[in-house]
């Protein structure tokens, strides 16, 4: 029941947006202003609402084995570049830096290019979710022997010491200013669960609250698909 009413109430709340907007639009006598801005927040509900579903289907998969990969070789410079092009307006309208370090040698790995994006936008969303304006956004790539290694660190609100050991755990919700609890705790459940499909790992470090948070997946290299790029 709790996590009934808990789903309800998160997709609830982009539509209650969505709704409240079109009413707006519907009374608008032609100012652009209002036309616009009505145009971002139903875009931007409608994004969260879609990943929301998007989320409690892949938890679904997860129960019944049947979270799939669809597996090639993949670079991993371009699929975060791909996540950077899709967070950069968002972080530049904050005033947000989003930094980045990659190592753009030719190493691949063996993997499902989409699956892997789900996972860094996920933890650049979250970095930016929890970064206040004017803060910094740091993601890395770097290769270690037989492995790649991505990073995500921000300058956000941190993680407790006594959260950090429940940070990937299903329906661990993490917690805004005044107590509230935001998302579902799916997102990095998820994330966890399409790493360790890929053979990797991912890991979460903070040095507590208010001082940011760093994220790292460790991926396994295919150096016989880097031969045959």
């Amino acid at each position: 029941d709790e996590f009934i009413a808990m789903v309800s109430h998160e997709l609830r709340t982009p539509l209650n947006a969505m709704l409240g907007w079109v009413e707006i639009l519907k009374g608008n006598k032609g100012d652009e202003g209002v036309y616009k801005r009505a145009l971002e927040a139903i875009d931007r509900s409608a994004k969260a609402q879609n990943r929301l579903v998007n989320d409690l289907l892949d938890i679904s998969r997860m129960e019944s084995g049947n979270l799939l990969l669809e597996n090639q070789p993949v670079n991993l410079a371009s699929v975060i570049e791909r996540v950077i092009e899709t967070a950069f307006p968002d972080a530049e309208k904050r005033s947000i830096l989003l930094e980045t370090q990659l190592d753009r040698s030719v190493r691949w790995v063996l993997g499902d290019p989409n699956r892997l994006q789900q996972v860094v936008n996920n933890l650049v969303q979250n970095a930016l979710k929890f970064t206040p304006d004017g803060g910094r956004v740091s993601v890395t790539l770097a290769y270690e022997d037989s492995r790649a290694r991505i990073g995500v660190a921000d300058t956000g609100k941190g993680i407790a010491a006594d959260f950090l050991p429940f940070v990937f755990d299903r329906y661990r919700q993490a917690l805004v200013s005044g107590g509230t609890k935001i998302g579902l705790g799916l997102g990095l459940n998820i994330a966890r669960e399409i790493i360790a499909l890929h053979g990797g790992s991912i890991a979460a470090n903070s040095e507590g609250e208010g001082r940011g948070a760093t994220f790292s997946i460790v991926l396994p290299l295919r150096e016989e698909t880097a031969a045959k790029a």
